[in-house]
């Protein structure tokens, strides 16, 4: 530390904050549009289609509501750092104490829970999907309850002198919620392809396959961005901080740009799916894409008469994911 100029380096961390901040300031933005059109759309549905999507926009609504408090306490605790610090070194000397404050430790849990709250809809809509091979959900049931227990142990604020070893489980809690955002999206996807390519050939044709192929493509965008910068995060909290002023500076930054939009996309990419339902582009009845895939999954399209009779049909489900 005796390279490092203090007071360069506290004015590289309060501009690294301050971006963090007013990006979560815009991921608001973002969520509120998403929760207002999401909203209306809703209101403006039959009573049967409301029915069904509902419960997205309720949890779409939670979820908002968690990310906003955790950007409003994070700017709180950025202008009152930088307000209340004369210089650099002031900055730099607060530091050890700042992630303890209340507002931090809110903003951490907030961010938590709004993020357990996502990944529990994704765990459920990958349940819906395997819903006659539950075992599938073994190891990322838990590796979700894993990481809920992590998380909860990184909310929990840790004397300076951890700050180290608490980087480091910060990093493994990372790695897991990755992994688990990659394993479900895996399933889904599997799931929806191969029933896609099983529906090609039959009667329903090509309508049904841009459909599912439609909602494979939407899982796939919603947790691209969570791993690219989930990894990044992650990777960047578990290397040492040492060096020059100017390397530790660049080290920084970076962490705090991944871990920005790490945090955007960990609240933004589940409420990307609830407003996809919300506007029709996937599917939110649960029984038909469900009994539809594994219709499709054991080898054979019914009927129509046979479909008829059982009162499954796996157009419907495309229905169900397209409307």
């Amino acid at each position: 530390m005796s390279e490092v100029d203090p007071n360069q380096y506290g004015h590289v961390l309060i501009a690294s904050l301050y971006g963090n901040a007013l990006l979560a300031i815009m991921g608001v933005g973002v969520q509120v549009f998403i929760t207002v059109y999401s909203l209306s759309t809703l209101l403006s549905s039959p009573r049967g289609v409301m029915k069904a999507r509902a419960p997205y926009i309720a949890v779409g609504l939670v979820i908002f509501v968690f990310y906003t408090l955790m950007a409003a306490l994070d700017a709180y605790g950025v202008f009152s750092l930088m307000f209340g610090s004369a210089s650099g070194q002031d900055i730099l000397a607060k530091g050890p104490t700042f992630d303890q404050q209340w507002f931090r430790v809110m903003s951490t849990f907030m961010f938590l829970l709004a993020m357990f709250i996502g990944d529990g809809l994704m765990l459920y809509r990958c349940s819906v999907i395997w819903q006659d091979r539950r075992c599938v959900l073994i190891i990322p049931g838990l590796c979700y309850f894993a990481s809920i227990g992590l998380g909860m142990r990184v909310g929990i604020p840790a004397p300076y002198e951890e700050v180290a070893t608490q980087r480091k489980i910060f990093s493994a809690f990372i790695f897991l919620s990755v992994l688990f955002n990659i394993m479900i999206t895996s399933l889904i996807c599997f799931r929806l392809l191969r029933a896609r390519n099983i529906i090609t050939s039959s009667v329903l044709g090509t309508q049904c396959h841009s459909i599912y192929t439609r909602v494979v493509v939407i899982l796939i965008e919603a947790a691209l961005p969570v791993a690219i910068f989930g990894l990044g995060e992650a990777v960047l909290l578990a290397l040492p901080r040492e060096g020059n002023t100017r390397e530790m500076s660049d080290q920084y930054i970076s962490h705090m740009f991944f871990s920005g939009f790490y945090y955007l996309f960990a609240t933004l990419s589940p409420q990307m799916i609830i407003f996809r339902v919300a506007t029709g582009h996937s599917w939110a009845n649960t029984t038909d894409i469900g009994n539809a895939t594994t219709i499709v999954e054991n080898g054979s399209v019914p009927s129509l008469q046979s479909r008829k009779k059982t009162g499954i049909d796996i157009t419907s489900a495309s229905t169900a994911i397209n409307a």
